[in-house]
């Protein structure tokens, strides 16, 4: 269990720095290509927004529900990713 719990945090680490990068890039972009006043209205804009507070989560909960090897959600995905190939009657032809 702690090492499931290790393996969420370092996943967390790296999802939120991905999403810190991704973020200082947009925002070196827009304050290239307009300017920093607009950079600031741009990110109180997105501060007031919805879609970015579940963004912000987003990292999250694709941390703490990722599948695992070992974990029960592996058998339920290798079981989707099958469905075609168990009910392909075409044989791989379109």
């Amino acid at each position: 269990m702690a090492e499931y719990f290790a393996n969420v945090i370092a996943r967390l680490i790296v999802s939120y720095l991905t999403l810190l990068v991704m973020s200082l890039a947009i925002l070196a972009g827009y304050w290239i290509i307009e300017n920093y006043n607009a950079m600031i209205e741009f990110i109180k804009y997105i501060s007031d927004n919805t879609f970015a507070h579940i963004v912000v989560w987003m990292p999250f909960v694709f941390a703490w529900f990722k599948p695992d090897k070992r974990g029960n959600a592996n058998a339920y995905y290798q079981r989707q990713a099958n469905f075609w190939a168990m009910h392909d009657t075409m044989g791989g032809r379109w």
